[in-house]
């Protein structure tokens, strides 16, 4: 196989793993935004029927001072259920911009990584919900990097699910930790769970490519692969592993600030 055929199916497995790992967060993610916008919506419509009722009252010159105040105090707080239910629904989207589109290769921009984390941690916050499992995010306010964001956020993700889907024996509850430090003119960004931990021989293959311990479960091994990959080229960085059995895993990614 050539150097271009081998890139362009490199590049078609990252997608497809990419693909696989956004499909487990829709399901969840589809369901806390119409829980979002129902109470929005259920919200706006009782303001609607108050202010109805004041207009009624107004014009049939009923309207007292403490009905005018008490459909004031319902509309007020009305509005703020929509508003900040509207806010949620805006951050739960807007969680989704640094893992989707196809900017695969794109040129590097600035960006500040605690807001790729955080993004994340709102796109990942409905899996979490629905597990036993907590995620904590650890990074200075203002932490910039000139990089490939969409692939950053690939990289992350497919990382915490990893956490998600191997880290913890079933019945037990830990810790998924997302930590970035500036160093040395980049940043280290480290993902560590408190989970039961890899044996040195399936920590020496993680990250070959098709190497999974879930082949009977639908694992396919592209994963941390992937990962290894997108480190490594697009990002241009390096990326190490720290695991034994039952003292959990730490991914430890360093990346420079990518010139051009």
């Amino acid at each position: 196989m050539d150097d271009s055929a081998e890139t362009q199916n490199l590049q078609m497995l990252q997608e497809t793993e990419s693909d696989r790992v956004l499909a487990r967060l829709v399901p969840g993610l589809a369901h806390d935004l119409n829980s979002i916008l129902g109470v929005a919506l259920t919200a706006a419509t009782h303001a609607t029927g108050t202010l109805t009722s004041l207009g009624g009252s107004l014009e049939g010159a009923t309207l007292t001072k403490s009905q005018l105040q008490s459909g004031l105090d319902t509309i007020e707080e009305a509005l703020r259920l929509v508003e900040g239910n509207l806010v949620r629904a805006v951050q739960l989207v807007g969680g989704l911009k640094h893992i989707t589109g196809q900017q695969t290769g794109a040129d590097p921009a600035a960006v500040n990584v605690r807001t790729v984390l955080d993004d994340l941690a709102m796109a990942l916050g409905p899996a979490f919900r629905k597990s036993p499992h907590r995620l904590e995010v650890d990074a200075p306010d203002l932490l910039p990097l000139k990089t490939r964001g969409i692939e950053l956020g690939r990289v992350l993700l497919n990382l915490v699910q990893n956490c998600l889907v191997h880290a913890f024996p079933k019945g037990t509850a830990g810790t998924v930790r997302l930590e970035a430090r500036g160093s040395d003119g980049g940043v280290v960004i480290t993902v560590a769970d408190t989970g039961s931990g890899m044996p040195p021989d399936v920590a020496a293959r993680a990250f070959d490519l098709y190497y999974t311990t879930r082949r009977d479960e639908g694992g396919t091994g592209l994963g941390l692969s992937v990962v290894k990959d997108l480190v490594e080229g697009s990002l241009q960085g390096r990326i190490s592993l720290q695991t034994s059995p039952g003292a959990g895993t730490i991914f430890r990614i360093t990346l420079p600030n990518i010139r051009g």
